[in-house]
């Protein structure tokens, strides 16, 4: 039960092992000793990546997922009170058997009010053999495919207030490279690399150029957000040239 807190914590003990970053957790295992290794271990990111897949306790039954609206709402809230102000991310899925109106209603709440730093949708798709392949309540494609898009519409805008409360910090960017226009672009430590937006250093990075490599450390302070980026100038300060 504890196996994750001792892995994050021997993690914690590898040289220029500069960052640690859970992904999909599991909403039902996480113990509060893996939670407590992520706020104690210097290189262990405040980011955390949990599949939700819904938030109707009909349809998380129906999936076997676990778990109720309620004891969601009580989940994120443990987590925030152990971990302060992480990066969360969730994903979900619409459309799926016997989804109805009501209950894409409660997940739009919860999505309203949980504020993931970002989520993504999928539309449920059947894959033959599967136990939900055969479940009453077939959601019609258009309807699948308005219900996503309508939750990533309203995420779109807890985005953006969420990103907004890194204006004016002071970030450790791990510097990627040039993106096609020439633009320098890294990752804080709440972006994870794929799947969540970048970090972009405006004009007067150019002149730490000499600071500016793949792989390498630098501080920056962030001048702007959108929905999806942040946009940072570089610090004057000394980089950890650490592989990242």
């Amino acid at each position: 039960r504890d196996g994750l807190a001792a892995l994050l914590r021997a993690l914690g003990e590898v040289p220029g092992l500069a960052r640690v970053r859970c992904l999909y957790l599991y909403p039902n295992t996480l113990a509060d000793s893996a939670l407590s290794a992520m706020k104690e271990v210097g290189n262990v990111c405040a980011y955390v990546d949990m599949p939700l897949q819904h938030a109707d306790t009909g349809i998380l039954t129906s999936m076997r997922r676990g778990g109720t609206t309620d004891s969601l709402r009580r989940l994120l809230a443990r987590i925030r009170e152990r971990l302060g102000d992480p990066v969360m991310r969730s994903t979900f899925i619409v459309g799926y058997p016997g989804e109805t109106e009501s209950a894409f209603e409660t997940l739009a709440r919860f999505v309203e009010e949980a504020g993931f730093d970002r989520i993504a949708v999928f539309k449920y798709s059947p894959e033959e053999g599967s136990a939900a392949a055969a479940l009453p309540g077939r959601v019609p494609d258009l309807v699948a495919e308005y219900r996503r898009d309508a939750l990533l519409a309203l995420q779109e805008g807890v985005a953006e207030a969420r990103l907004a409360r890194f204006v004016g910090r002071r970030e450790r960017l791990l510097v990627c490279g040039r993106d096609e226009a020439g633009t320098w672009y890294g990752r804080t430590e709440g972006q994870a690399p794929e799947i969540d937006g970048q970090t972009f250093l405006g004009d007067p990075s150019m002149g730490a150029g000499d600071r500016l490599r793949p792989g390498t450390l630098i501080d920056v302070e962030i001048t702007a957000a959108d929905a999806y980026d942040l946009y940072a100038t570089p610090l004057r300060t000394d980089e950890s040239a650490v592989p990242g």
